[in-house]
């Protein structure tokens, strides 16, 4: 059914390549999808990944026919636009858990500091060490430092230090990848891209493990969404809310913040977003292509998400 459809979708092509390569591919079970992904087909990269696991080349890793047929391929900009709008939700329900759970702890008592000492006197004494709190880690979904987080549920009844643990889960995995997915496609290659495994050389994350693994420092680099937005939108953020340009969740508040007040918004910044859904979702898709299937894939590969009231429908094959 794979090479099927991909057959239809490029006019008679094989997803295995010509007649003199394709033998060798099909036994080694690396189809050349590339020029799909590089058609102008607005689906494009949704058919490449569907077909790629199609044709995978052995039986368990190929999606059932009801699978294929929940594939966001098919879905509409409706139900695309609905669909990023209930992870957004999803997310930042995990994100008041966490909230509330501080806010429910009291903080430490702070350390008082020594009294400085007069001029003349004895050296002072070198600053104290900042504490886990004062500095926790901001690059976190949850900016939380392990010691803080651990200090936190360890004082929370047993439920509820089960559902931060579940929250903490959740928002650091929606981050895996999240630089693949804001950085855009990798230069046109041989073969097709594998959501969220970005192939090594296109992702800044993958060359700078390999430059740790071969002794070599990583180069510090911080990839921001906000650089793909156009200057009506970019100058709009920030006015009610506070967002940061590192964290996908944070790129799915500012997709729902701004389909909720889309009549609020100045006539410059609608024109440039476009109409709801087919335009608004064009504006998203074209500038963070990956989004869409980082976001199926967190829910789908998660059975308690999959399977949560909000997320069910879209799970659900069409009747016959």
């Amino acid at each position: 059914m794979g090479c099927v459809f991909y057959y239809v979708l490029m006019d008679g092509e094989h997803p295995f390549g010509d007649r003199l390569s394709r033998e060798q591919r099909i036994l080694t079970g690396t189809p050349d999808l590339s020029a799909l992904e590089g058609s102008d087909n607005p689906s494009a990269i949704e058919a490449v990944d569907l077909i790629a696991h199609m044709v995978a080349r052995y039986e368990r890793d190929r999606p059932s026919a009801a699978s294929v047929l929940v594939h966001p391929y098919f879905w509409d900009a409706t139900q695309r636009l609905g669909f990023l709008q209930d992870v957004s939700d999803c997310l930042e329900a995990e994100a008041r858990l966490i909230k509330v759970a501080r806010e429910d702890v009291p903080e430490p008592p702070k350390k008082a500091r020594p009294a400085p000492k007069k001029k003349g006197g004895p050296s002072s004494a070198p600053p104290q060490a900042p504490t886990a709190d004062s500095a926790a880690d901001k690059s976190g979904s949850h900016a939380l430092s392990s010691e803080s987080i651990d200090d936190i549920i360890a004082q929370l009844p047993t439920d509820q230090a089960a559902a931060v643990r579940r929250a903490i889960t959740l928002l650091d995995a929606f981050e895996v990848n999240g630089e693949f997915v804001m950085e855009g496609p990798p230069p046109a290659t041989d073969g097709f891209q594998v959501v969220g495994k970005p192939q090594s050389g296109h992702s800044a994350a993958v060359a700078a493990m390999s430059e740790a693994v071969n002794g070599r420092p990583p180069k510090p680099r911080k990839v921001m969404w906000d650089r793909r937005l156009d200057s009506h939108l970019r100058r709009d953020l920030g006015k009610f809310r506070k967002y940061d340009g590192t964290r996908l969740r944070d790129l799915l508040r500012i997709i729902r913040n701004k389909k909720n007040h889309y009549q609020d918004m100045p006539a410059p910044l609608r024109e440039s977003l476009g109409d709801i859904p087919d335009g608004y979702l064009h504006y998203f898709e074209s500038r963070f292509p990956y989004l869409l299937l980082h976001c199926y894939y967190f829910v789908l590969e998660d059975d308690s998400l999959r399977t949560a009231t909000i997320f069910r429908p879209y799970f659900r094959p069409p009747p016959a």
